[in-house]
């Protein structure tokens, strides 16, 4: 298992946002070495950046899912360049397949939908292609996780809003989820941690990998220096990409599912 810890600041930041965009991080492979922890690392940079590569890459194409309280929200998206360089600006690659969702290039807007895409099956990715930009087509196959959701515990708020359900930090926390038997890769389970402004904690952060198994428990120990009446926010997600494109134009494709939910901390 690989443990990342997050303490305040700016890696908080990195924590609670989801990057967008055309990135170099490979989700699949973090640079961190198994076992390791380390200060500054990002739940999310695990999910949608890219680490090195030796071949020249020319964009990425990608679909992210979410849940919360509310109804999964879907994001399908792709960065295409006429180069490698990664300060060019992006063009129209023609249609854009990802995850079965077909997509076409808006001037101002690029590549977007609100669509959900193909989960939990293998799906079509790839491009038209665009002569006029030298972008060739490709068509290829991944499979996609099954969106991921929590079986316990369940986030929950009141008539008004606020938050009604609790974990115990004396318990620990058994975090259950649907387990995907056709998924190899790991699941990502993480949670934040936010304190009164003036308690002197500000903010704590940590998440690990694990067995795509459908359990994982966050012990009391991990627990024990945060203070009570603090929100905690779970986070759990998995993540499938791979390299795809011709022999000269190589694109990074990938998905991930994640969930999320808020609880206060108890005794």
């Amino acid at each position: 298992m690989v443990k990342h810890v997050l303490r305040g600041g700016t890696a908080l930041l990195a924590f609670a946002l989801v990057v967008l965009g055309c990135n170099t991080a490979d989700p699949l492979n973090p640079q961190e070495e198994s076992g390791s922890e380390g200060e500054g690392s990002s739940f999310f940079s695990l999910l949608s950046s890219w680490g090195e590569s030796d071949e020249a890459i020319h964009g990425e194409l990608s679909v992210k899912s979410h849940r919360g309280l509310g109804d999964p929200t879907y994001r399908v998206e792709a960065a295409v360049k006429s180069d490698t360089n990664l300060a060019s600006p992006y063009v129209d690659g023609g249609e854009a397949t990802i995850a079965d969702v077909n997509v076409s290039y808006h001037p101002q807007l690029g590549y977007y939908s609100a669509s959900p895409g193909t989960f939990g099956e293998s799906s079509e990715w790839g491009l038209a292609g665009n002569p006029e930009h030298d972008i060739p087509a490709f068509s290829d196959n991944m499979y996609l996780p099954e969106e991921i959701e929590f079986s316990s515990p369940v986030s929950t708020r009141d008539s008004i809003g606020r938050i009604d359900a609790t974990v115990s930090k004396g318990e620990g926390i058994t975090v259950t989820w649907n387990p995907d038997p056709t998924h190899d890769g790991e699941v990502a389970v993480g949670f934040l941690y936010r304190g009164d402004e003036d308690d002197g904690e500000g903010a704590f952060g940590r998440y690990e990998l694990t067995e795509d198994d459908g359990h994982y428990v966050i012990s009391s120990g991990e627990l024990d220096d945060l203070p009570v009446g603090g929100e905690v926010i779970l986070m759990i997600a998995r993540v499938n990409g791979k390299v795809m494109g011709t022999s000269t134009h190589k694109f990074f494709v990938y998905g991930y599912t994640m969930a999320e939910g808020t609880f206060k901390l108890t005794e």
